[in-house]
């Protein structure tokens, strides 16, 4: 498990001049276009769970068997991983929502 902790506070004193304040920026920027790629990834691994729940009794009917044990339980794990990560991307975009904030009040 990933352990975090909040966005510490900028010192009053600290000072951020227009250098530091653009990569500060433009990686607020990267990090958010990384996190809008992983939601999509998110999303279609929920489509495919929904998929893979609806045709698993299908394909056991098909072939005269029952669903194996091991298939519903290795596609658990999968949206357990998954939600695992959209709980982290949930961090990630509080984190930088809270960047952006503080990013606009940067100043030399």
């Amino acid at each position: 498990m990933v352990h975090t902790s909040p966005v510490t506070p900028r010192a009053p004193e600290e000072k951020v001049g227009p250098h530091l304040k653009s990569i500060a920026v433009q990686r607020n920027g990267i990090y958010a276009k990384l996190l809008k790629k992983l939601n999509t990834i998110n999303d279609e691994y929920e489509t495919h769970f929904k998929i893979f729940e609806k045709e698993l009794p299908i394909a056991a009917k098909k072939d005269n068997l029952p669903i194996p044990k091991s298939f519903p339980a290795w596609n658990d794990a999968y949206v357990e991983d998954v939600h695992k990560v959209k709980t982290i991307a949930k961090r990630l975009h509080k984190r930088i929502e809270t960047a952006i904030e503080k990013a606009k009040y940067y100043h030399p």
